[in-house]
């Protein structure tokens, strides 16, 4: 089922939100697997605002999964995407966007964009739940 586009005043409550949960995640021990997901990405990229884009795409749920190493990653014009659509693959322990082939695509490349912030994110999070998942299933 395809899920409808977010309004501009979703995309920028969504925003507000992600600016709330970095802010409490890195500020407080919270113990949730979000918080756990959001610290040790900032760990590797302490860059809050980028963090905050990464954390407004995973809320509004942009990433899907294709493929163990292949998710598309739905642009939200709101955010400075111009394609409906950008393709995030890893191969090893490097990750590619179809971003980087636009325009200025040298400095996502650099930067790292959130689009693959945003697949980091997701994976880190489903990894946690799947850690703690086992760990409930063995008791």
């Amino acid at each position: 089922m395809r899920r409808r586009d977010p309004s501009r005043q979703e995309v920028r409550e969504t925003l507000r939100q992600a600016e709330k949960l970095v802010k409490d995640s890195l500020e407080t021990a919270k113990t949730d697997s979000l918080s756990e997901a959001i610290r040790q990405l900032y760990q590797v990229f302490p860059k809050e605002q980028w963090l905050e884009r990464a954390v407004t795409r995973y809320l509004l749920a942009t990433v899907e999964e294709q493929s163990r190493h292949t998710w598309l990653v739905k642009g939200v014009p709101e955010l400075g995407d111009k394609k409906a659509y950008y393709l995030v693959t890893q191969v090893g322990d490097k990750y590619e966007c179809s971003c980087y082939n636009a325009p200025f695509g040298w400095t996502r490349r650099k930067n790292i964009c959130t689009h693959i912030a945003a697949v980091m994110l997701y994976k880190r999070r489903r990894y946690i739940d799947e850690y703690i998942s086992d760990e409930n299933n063995d008791y």
